[in-house]
């Protein structure tokens, strides 16, 4: 009885999101979207249920509250989407409401992960060096922010399908990448969700990563932040690589290239603490495709990087990954000969 009384009530509300959008009046937005996520987990388990209680219109106005202009307002429902899809993945197989609900949320989350694709699309008031971590609190806001999204792309791939959700984020990627409108920071969220769905991949998948991983390593050298989300993406990408050698070695020599080509740090900057993504990115796919690059013979590499005269720590992070690919050397006469070359010094150049 209390919900048949209260949930009307706060759904003819609705009406007033679309008047503060048209009036700009963020505020308001606000609170309304907080009142509708409240309601919504409120009834998390009536909305979970095989009643019918009008689920639709619910999930309706959540998209609604996730489309709003404003990120303030459009990070809030992201909360609804993660307990929605937790309660749903906790319903036995067997039970009449998970096929329900399922059907019904289905569509809106493939819409939440295209939404969150143009979300996450950097702005100008967040136009920082892609390498550098920002550390002041607007900065710290925005990456909260895009964790957030990275973490929502699981959510849709867990209700909807990874295969799905994949495809939704390819159309994007499409769109983003097509001739006469590419454009460096849409590229980047388009491989930023790629990265939050790697996990989620079959091996077997044929669809979506091959193009896109082709069309992160040919990515023009000017655009570093997505040339800095592709290394991310390759090492993500890592057990799907093993499975497909071809894909593989493109990769590496982009991952290789980008190193070479990274700007040398300006007079008085901060001094870089950590590895560089495209260095982690290698030291990661040594780690997982070990066997398939010893094969192909990845100890010769280094060389190539010792003559770039590369940071030490990206060095450490080569060689200890290339340690990982002579232990996986087929016997002790070949990971002796790697041992040896590794300690060695580089061939001229």
């Amino acid at each position: 009885p209390l919900v048949a009384a209260v949930a009307p009530r706060v759904m003819a509300l609705v009406p007033r999101l679309e008047t503060a959008r048209q009036n700009d009046d963020d505020d308001a937005a606000l609170g309304l979207c907080r009142l509708f996520c409240e309601m919504g987990e409120a009834y998390m388990p009536m909305i979970c249920s095989s009643a019918d209680c009008d689920q639709a219109s619910i999930v309706a106005v959540m998209l609604a509250c996730t489309e709003y202009p404003c990120r303030k307002v459009a990070q809030i429902p992201l909360r609804f989407w993660y307990h929605l899809s937790r309660s749903l993945s906790r319903l036995e197989a067997t039970d009449p409401a998970k096929q329900k609900v399922g059907m019904v949320v289905r569509e809106p989350y493939l819409r939440l992960a295209k939404l969150c694709v143009r979300l996450s699309v950097r702005h100008p008031d967040h136009d920082v060096d892609a390498t550098v971590d920002r550390k002041d609190a607007d900065g710290d806001e925005y990456a909260r922010h895009r964790q957030d999204l990275f973490d929502a792309w699981s959510d849709c791939a867990v209700v909807a399908g990874a295969d799905a959700v994949l495809g939704a984020v390819a159309e994007e990627l499409q769109h983003a990448a097509a001739p006469g409108n590419a454009c460096d920071d849409a590229v980047e969220a388009c491989l930023f969700a790629l990265r939050a769905l790697a996990d989620f991949a079959p091996p077997d998948e044929a669809r979506v990563y091959p193009g896109a991983l082709q069309l992160a390593c040919g990515l023009p050298a000017d655009w570093r932040r997505s040339r800095t989300q592709a290394c991310q993406l390759i090492g993500a990408c890592a057990n799907w690589l093993r499975q497909h050698p071809a894909t593989l070695q493109p990769c590496v020599q982009f991952l290789l290239q980008d190193l070479a080509a990274a700007p040398p740090a300006q007079a008085g900057a901060r001094k870089r603490d950590h590895s560089s993504h495209a260095a982690r990115a290698f030291k990661r796919l040594c780690d997982k495709c070990a066997a398939a690059l010893a094969a192909a013979g990845a100890l010769a590499l280094k060389d190539q990087f010792a003559n770039d005269r590369l940071p030490l720590k990206d060095e450490l992070e080569l060689l200890e990954g290339l340690g990982a690919v002579v232990a996986a050397s087929g016997d002790y006469d070949a990971v002796l000969q790697g041992c040896e070359a590794l300690a060695g010094p580089p061939a001229a150049s």
